[in-house]
């Protein structure tokens, strides 16, 4: 199978967007060819897949982490939110070969082969490294036939069964971890996607979808994790940041854009709300944090408690 995704306003659901049908019977190679570089975009996989990249290059974004991916990348998925951005490459355009298939072709697999799961994995994605020559040869020969003829569900399986054994062969166990993460409670979840990335100027919505929620339910779930609605708190967050970095000799034209503020007279006068000081006036100085001033001693004393 071969197209090009949609480009969605909202989340593109894989492989459903492919078959016309929520999740997937057995197993489907897709040869997927990018298309706009650039924009984020948010992609939620319904089932497990592997994707080799072939050309170009991408920026993948889950709840624990940001990794650039290169050609010859083999990246396992398992059902989960990820934010997706292809990079400019005019020589190159991003170009892969996905694997989609469901928990029942896996079971099918490890248990054929008697293989024991390595330590649960977490996140929704997992750069596997180095990509085994039997696993790039299969993966690739099922994606390049022509003429409108797409593999039968034999030929389909087969080749999932020839590359999940090379993996097994080249990695062992652990080429298995992602698919049999355990799904951690809702809060402690929404916790691990914040502190990795609030640093990182992701919106609302997005933190949302890679917590798997809807904004109305990320926002209360964020005011039982936090104490605080999510806007004030990763103001806070970015501003204590900006006071570090000035303090460490950064000046204020500098740090503003460091954390995530568009442009210098916003940002000072949300440094002043928050700290009760101006960042010249912090720039001015030498040594620790000003702690006391009356506005700054008040504000880290409320954060504290």
């Amino acid at each position: 199978m071969n197209a090009i995704l949609p480009i969605e306003p909202d989340s593109v659901c894989l492989p459903d967007i492919l078959t016309g049908q929520a999740g997937l019977v057995d197993v489907l190679v897709y040869d997927h060819c990018g298309g706009a570089t650039g924009a984020r975009s948010r992609v939620r996989f319904s089932t497990h897949a592997l994707a080799l990249v072939l050309s170009g290059s991408k920026v993948l974004i889950d709840g624990e982490r940001v990794e650039h991916l290169v050609a010859g990348d083999l990246i396992a998925y398992a059902p989960g939110n990820v934010l997706s951005t292809a990079l400019n490459e005019k020589a190159a355009p991003y170009r892969s070969v996905i694997l989609f298939f469901n928990q029942a072709e896996l079971a099918a697999f490890l248990a054929k082969y008697v293989v024991t799961p390595a330590r649960p994995g977490r996140g929704s994605f997992a750069n596997l490294g180095p990509v085994p020559d039997a696993a790039r040869r299969a993966m690739v020969a099922a994606a390049g036939r022509d003429g409108g003829h797409e593999l039968s569900p034999a030929m389909a399986r087969l080749t999932l069964e020839q590359v999940l054994l090379a993996l097994l062969e080249h990695y062992g166990p652990r080429a298995f971890a992602l698919f049999h993460r355990p799904k951690g409670r809702a809060i402690e979840r929404l916790k691990r996607v914040v502190e990795a990335h609030w640093q990182a100027n992701l919106t609302l919505p997005e933190l949302a979808f890679l917590c798997g929620m809807s904004l109305s339910t990320f926002k209360r779930s964020f005011v039982l994790a936090y104490g605080q609605a999510p806007g004030r708190w990763l103001t806070g967050r970015k501003l204590d940041r900006a006071m570090r970095l000035m303090v460490e000799g950064r000046r204020a034209s500098e740090v503003y854009d460091l954390v995530g503020y568009s442009n210098h007279s916003v940002f000072s006068q949300s440094f002043r709300k928050h700290f009760g000081v101006t960042p010249s006036q912090v720039q001015a100085r030498s040594g620790p944090v000003p702690g006391g001033e009356p506005g700054v001693r008040r504000r880290r004393e409320n954060a504290a408690g």
